[in-house]
């Protein structure tokens, strides 16, 4: 109470204070006002308090990645990118007193990638460029599930952070729409990217569904309706396929009626309009360059060729791979990249990273849904070149947190389909340090 009523004094006299300073310059004095902002708030709430907001806003913008909306325009860093290194340093000094607990599974993923991509990065003629490729896929499968993990936030800003993550693909969206391009991409980088930060909010919603009623569940049906438009005009055929795998996959999982009866019902509705959708489906459309229209054909033809000399670069290294470089991700899959730079061995330190967060989907875990992220991303995997994209790993890692026990008072009360779900022996493995 102290030092909140102590920040709002000083905010006047701090904010004049630094205005005055660089009065003659306004990109100074710009950045002197969002100093003396972070100044207060760290002050009136203090670092454990501040870092949290700070991550939740990591994840609210985790989706908007365009090049022209960074720190530094065109750079690889992104806001999201800024704002977990910010809000993990401010509950750093917290975390740093309380017990890990690691699942088994991610450590021993993690140690084999960070060891192959330093081991492959002295091994080639460009040390310094192929360990800072590699740096990137340790950077996000192996750092951010780390901070997660040791953060082990608590079930209700669990449910924040992914609300978050919703809520920045929804003004992604909302962005496309003012655009009008044929092809939507919102706040990302690319039209794929765009449909692909669409199958991770829509795994994120699932989980939703599941776990709230009334309202809350309400608004997570009309939310799922927003994304799986923007997912469909984002053209991206991945994306498209991938919601198709999921709304199969989520019946057969949760064993409830209601959502057999949805994917039936959708089923049938879908047959019965699939014809006039592919009739009049814009080229561009999801639906339409899956049935080759719009850039289809020359998008093929380029995955494959590309694919083929990835093939081929793979086999001249096949155990132990050939190091990251400027073409790693070039393949268009991201199973294949990983076994170009880290070979066999990396990849399945890979598919343990991706096999923990997803193996406590078929447990009865509280938090088991959370795992619908990393199974999206399994899936689109074997489609797309997004490997160590910060958009998807941020989900991820929240679908790594649900392998973890929780604590006592984490645990929620029952879930609204408890009845229906699967109960099926909880079985983690864990390292605690």
């Amino acid at each position: 109470m102290v030092g909140r009523v102590l920040a709002q004094a000083m905010w006047p006299f701090m904010l004049v204070a630094f205005v005055f300073v660089t009065r003659d310059q306004l990109l100074f004095a710009a950045a002197a006002f969002i100093l003396s902002g972070f100044l207060i708030a760290l002050i009136g709430l203090g670092p454990d308090r501040l870092g949290r907001y700070i991550v939740i806003a990591a994840l609210l913008t985790a989706p908007i990645n365009d090049k022209d909306l960074r720190p530094l325009p065109g750079g690889p860093v992104t806001f999201s990118d800024v704002f977990l290194l910010l809000g993990f340093a401010l509950l750093l000094p917290a975390l740093t007193r309380r017990g890990v607990v690691l699942p088994l599974d991610w450590v021993l993923g993690a140690l084999i990638i960070m060891f192959l991509v330093l081991i492959t990065a002295l091994l080639v003629e460009a040390p310094v460029e192929a360990l800072g490729y590699g740096t990137r896929l340790v950077a996000t499968a192996v750092v951010i599930p780390f901070l997660f993990l040791i953060w082990r936030p608590e079930r209700r800003t669990i449910e924040i952070l992914v609300w978050a993550y919703i809520v920045g693909q929804l003004g992604s969206i909302a962005w496309a729409v003012v655009e009008h391009h044929s092809r939507w991409d919102g706040l990302a980088t690319h039209p794929n990217f765009f449909g692909m930060a669409g199958t991770t909010a829509l795994a994120l919603l699932v989980h939703k569904w599941f776990t709230t009623t009334g309202r809350e569940r309400s608004l997570a049906l009309a939310a799922a309706v927003v994304v799986a438009g923007g997912i469909y005009m984002s053209g991206s055929r991945a994306a498209l396929i991938v919601t198709v795998v999921m709304a199969l996959i989520v019946p057969f999982v949760e064993r409830t009626s209601a959502s057999a009866f949805s994917v039936l019902a959708g089923g049938v509705i879908a047959l019965l309009v699939l014809q006039w959708a592919i009739r009049y489906a814009g080229e561009d459309s999801a639906l339409g360059r899956l049935t080759g229209g719009g850039t289809a054909e020359g998008s093929d033809t380029e995955r494959r060729d590309k694919l083929a000399i990835g093939i081929d670069k793979w086999t001249h290294s096949p155990i132990w791979g050939n190091a990251f470089d400027g073409t790693a991700l070039d393949a268009h899959n991201i199973y294949l990249e990983v076994a170009i730079g880290i070979g066999v061995v990396g990849l399945f330190g890979f598919l343990l990273v991706l096999w923990s967060g997803s193996r406590s989907l078929f447990t009865d875990h509280p938090l088991r849904r959370l795992s619908y992220p990393a199974v999206a991303f399994a899936a689109t995997g074997m489609l797309t070149n997004s490997l160590w994209d910060r958009f998807v790993w941020c989900a991820v890692a929240l679908s790594i947190l649900a392998v973890i026990p929780l604590t006592g008072e984490d645990l929620p009360p029952d879930e609204p389909d408890a009845q229906d779900s699967p109960s099926l022996p909880h079985d983690t493995k864990v390292a605690t340090l």
